[in-house]
């Protein structure tokens, strides 16, 4: 399977994508992406987002406030993309992703 990663760096509602890539023709999209954080206005806390139109529907799934280290948040894009998480497993990815790094939820 082919991949292109796209260098862009724009916002979206108060949301900073740092990186993208497309597999499959494009059918299959993520985005890392970072937003100040809730609990704290002076950190900006990761997030991802994925989109799948491999099966004929779109589907996109959304999920903010990962983690606030950088270097973890280009750890957790990278399995995103090396294991073809759809979007339908974007969040149980992400809690075990979570519970490895930081011990539990």
């Amino acid at each position: 399977m082919e991949r292109y990663l796209l260098h862009q760096e724009f916002k979206c509602e108060n949301k900073t994508i740092v990186r993208e890539e497309a597999l499959a023709m494009g059918k299959l999209r993520y985005e890392l992406f970072y937003e100040e954080c809730k609990e704290d206005s002076s950190l900006v806390c990761y997030g991802a987002a994925i989109e799948c139109n491999l099966f004929g529907e779109n589907e996109r799934e959304v999920l903010g406030d990962i983690t606030a280290n950088k270097d973890l948040a280009y750890e957790f894009f990278e399995r995103l993309v090396a294991y073809l998480v759809t979007p339908v497993t974007l969040r149980s990815v992400a809690e075990d992703f979570i519970e490895e790094k930081y011990g539990g939820m």
